[in-house]
């Protein structure tokens, strides 16, 4: 049998307040720490994409969101050194609990930024990314 090629799949969860996102500093993993990010993760196997925004959402920020409560926002496929990944941005305007950082380890800030404001901290791909989705396109292509 042939091998198939694979590829990682990754959510993030954007949660704006006025003008303000929701971002946090990475920290601990080795990739881009000390830069901004949203609150993400890694599918897992035989898990949706809303399940495992909703997962990493109680994991990483200590929120409880409903599948209903999360809109599509962009998917966004993009080449990394790390291999291909196709990123998914839901956003969500509800959820219950009190934000805060979950894995100190993994991350050392979590506030609301105007994103203008740490544009020069922030991963390319996220600053990427908020900006298609500002212009309401819904599919990207990056760092081919």
């Amino acid at each position: 049998m042939k091998n198939r090629f694979m590829l990682r799949v990754a959510v993030y969860l954007l949660i704006k307040r006025n003008e303000k996102i929701l971002f946090m500093k990475r920290a601990g993993s080795g990739y881009m720490d000390g830069f901004y990010s949203l609150p993400a993760g890694h599918l897992e196997g035989k898990e949706t994409l809303k399940a495992a925004m909703i997962r990493e959402a109680k994991e990483e920020i200590n929120i409880d969101i409903k599948p209903q409560d999360l809109d599509l926002e962009l998917t966004l496929h993009r080449n990394s050194p790390a291999g291909e990944y196709i990123d998914v941005f839901f956003s969500t305007k509800k959820y219950l609990g009190h934000l805060k950082v979950n894995e100190p380890e993994k991350c050392t800030d979590l506030g609301f930024y105007n994103p203008e404001n740490i544009e020069s901290s922030m991963i390319p791909y996220i600053r990427q990314a908020l900006r298609a989705i500002d212009n309401k396109t819904n599919y990207l292509e990056a760092d081919w």
